[in-house]
């Protein structure tokens, strides 16, 4: 309970001090559009926080209140030939544990073209975070689908799914 309060007056005194002194508190830092290179015709956005349920978030800083202010960003290829996810992964817990990422790339038939597991960011109590990069291609311009999974880890190796998130082309 009082961490919880801890919590919700160090979210309050930030805000406070933005309003007050807004060249204080720098603006929250999101991937964009300008993440992306040229040669990319398609962005999506990307921000996941599964609550102290999953305590493990996907986005970018600032990372207040156990949320990220953040994006992280998808760029399609021109022709679907590539696609490119750039983010944070965050464990967000007080207690100890890991967060894991899986990211799988898909074409137009559903068939898995790339797969990568991200492992990890571990803390033994408190906020830490991993920047996530991944690209993947393919010469039959048939990307579709990129798929983001979330994973609570804990030191024993052993893991639990708690959030999946896709991205399409196009959307």
């Amino acid at each position: 309970m009082l961490a919880r309060i801890a919590r919700t007056l160090a979210v309050v005194a930030v805000f406070a001090a933005a309003l007050v002194a807004p060249g204080l508190v720098p603006a929250a830092h999101a991937y964009d559009a300008g993440t992306c290179s040229s040669g990319y015709d398609d962005v999506d956005t990307v921000r996941i926080d599964t609550g102290t349920s999953g305590n493990v978030d996907f986005g970018d800083d600032y990372h207040i209140g156990g949320v990220p202010q953040g994006n992280g960003v998808v760029c399609w290829g021109h022709d679907r030939t590539s696609v490119y996810l750039k983010g944070k992964l965050f464990w967000d817990s007080y207690g100890a544990g890991c967060a894991d990422a899986v990211v799988q790339t898909y074409d137009t038939s559903s068939n898995l073209l790339s797969y990568q597991d991200f492992s990890e960011v571990c803390s033994y109590g408190g906020l830490a975070s991993k920047v996530i990069d991944h690209y993947a291609s393919s010469s039959s311009g048939k990307l579709d689908r990129i798929r983001i999974s979330l994973y609570r880890r804990e030191f024993d190796r052993s893991r639990t799914l708690v959030h999946v998130s896709n991205r399409y082309y196009g959307d």
